[in-house]
C-alpha cells in the first residue's frame, strides 16, 4: 500500500474516532443524576395525603434542585425526616460514581434511561405510583435524549399518523419482447436472527465495567506488592540499624569496663607504692632502734 494510501486511512480513522468520542462531561452526568432525583422525589412528595410536603418543595428546592439540597429538605422535615425518600435519594446519587470517561454517549444514556430505571427500588417505586410515575419516566428520557443523543442517535418512533407514505405505484414502460428465461428454483433465505439494540449495550456495558474492575483489581494488586517490597526494605534498613546502634552500645560498654580496670589498676599501684613506703620506712624506724639498744663496743 502507498504512504499516501496510509496517511489518508489513518486521517480517516482518526477522524472516525473524534466524532465517536464522548463529550457528555462528568458535570453534565451527574447533573442528569440530580435531574432524575428531583423528578421522582417530586412525584413521591406530590403523590403524599394532603401533600403536606410538596408546597415546600416548590418554595425552598424548586427549580434549584439538585442532590445537597434536595437531601437537605428531606432531612429536615418536621415532625420526622422522609427516611425512605432519603434511603432512594442517596441510592440514585450513588449512581454518579458509575462514570466512565470511556464510554460513549449512547452508553452512558443506556446506563441512566434503562438500568437504572430497571433497578429493583426504581420498580418498586414506579409499582407504588403507578399513575404519576410514567408522565416523569417520559420527562426524564426526553431529557436524557437532549443531553446525551445527537439528532441521529434518538430513538425514532413511528405511528399511524407519523408513518411515513411510500408510493407504490409502477409504472411499466413499452419494451421490447424477453425470450423465455429457465427459471431456478431458489431457496428461501433463512430468517436472520434479529439483534436487539438494549441487550448489545448491556453487553457491550457489561464488559467494560467488568474490564474497569480487573483494572482496578490489577491496580491493587500492583499497590499491594509494591507496599510489601518497600515495607521489607524499610525492615530490613531498620533490622540493620539496630545492629549498628547495639554493636556500637556493645562496644562502648566494652571500653567503659576497660577504663574502670584501668583506673582500678593505678588505685592498686598507687596502694601498693604507699605501703612499700611504710614497709621501708618501718624497716628504718626498726634498725635505728637496734643500733640505740645495742650499740657499738669501744
Amino acid at each position: 500500500m502507498k504512504p499516501l494510501h496510509i496517511l489518508i486511512l489513518s486521517m480517516f480513522f482518526c477522524f472516525s474516532t473524534y466524532v465517536n468520542a464522548q463529550n457528555v462531561t462528568r458535570a453534565a452526568y451527574e447533573e442528569a443524576v440530580d435531574y432524575i432525583n428531583c423528578q421522582l422525589a417530586e412525584v413521591s412528595l406530590k403523590d403524599q395525603s394532603k401533600q403536606p410536603h410538596y408546597e415546600d418543595f416548590k418554595v425552598q428546592v424548586g427549580d434549584l434542585c439538585d442532590y445537597f439540597a434536595l437531601y437537605e429538605f428531606l432531612n429536615t422535615r418536621k415532625p420526622q425526616p422522609l427516611e425512605k425518600s432519603l434511603y432512594l435519594c442517596q441510592h440514585i446519587n450513588s449512581y454518579k460514581y458509575n462514570y466512565s470517561a470511556g464510554e460513549s454517549n449512547r452508553e452512558l444514556y443506556y446506563l441512566l434511561s434503562t438500568e437504572l430505571f430497571a433497578d429493583s427500588m426504581i420498580t418498586a417505586f414506579a409499582s407504588r405510583h403507578k399513575a404519576s410515575f410514567p408522565e416523569a419516566e417520559t420527562k426524564i428520557k426526553d431529557y436524557l435524549e437532549r443531553n446525551f443523543l445527537t439528532a441521529r442517535e434518538v430513538p425514532q418512533e413511528f405511528d399511524d399518523a407519523t408513518m411515513p407514505t411510500v408510493d407504490t405505484t409502477i409504472t411499466i414502460a413499452d419494451e421490447e419482447p424477453i425470450a423465455d428465461v429457465e427459471l431456478k428454483e431458489e431457496k428461501p433465505e433463512e430468517p436472520k436472527a434479529e439483534i436487539d439494540p438494549a441487550l448489545e449495550n448491556q453487553k457491550r456495558a457489561e464488559r467494560q465495567k467488568l474490564a474497569r474492575q480487573l483494572l482496578m483489581y490489577g491496580l491493587g494488586l500492583i499497590a499491594v506488592i509494591a507496599l510489601f517490597y518497600f515495607g521489607l526494605k524499610w525492615l530490613e534498613k531498620r533490622q540493620k540499624t539496630l545492629t549498628q546502634n547495639n554493636s556500637m552500645a556493645a562496644t562502648f560498654s566494652k571500653s567503659k569496663q576497660i577504663n574502670e580496670l584501668h583506673e582500678e589498676v593505678a588505685s592498686l599501684k598507687n596502694k601498693i607504692a604507699q605501703q612499700n613506703a611504710e614497709i621501708n620506712k618501718l624497716s628504718t624506724d626498726i634498725t635505728a632502734e637496734e643500733i640505740d639498744e645495742n650499740p657499738p663496743s669501744a
